[in-house]
């Protein structure tokens, strides 16, 4: 089964559910085979009056994008 066929995985409604797992599900229809083994959560806008939690997550491991921009 192609993982673009698949439906895409649930959003966590915080930052605390951004785990490799999740990156895994999420990457695969850009990324096959990615393969996130650690993410490193830092916060981004805090004190700017935004209403979202935006968070850069740098991933490590194969086939992954070195960081991406969370908006929940």
């Amino acid at each position: 089964m192609d993982p673009r066929d698949s439906d895409p995985p649930t959003i966590p409604g915080t930052s605390a559910g951004l785990t490799p797992e999740w990156f895994r599900s999420a990457l695969a229809a850009r990324f096959p085979g990615a393969n996130p083994t650690a993410v490193s959560i830092e916060p981004v806008g805090v004190g700017f009056g935004l209403a979202s939690d935006l968070s850069r997550c740098a991933l490590e491991g194969a086939v992954c994008p070195r960081s991406v921009i969370v908006r929940l």
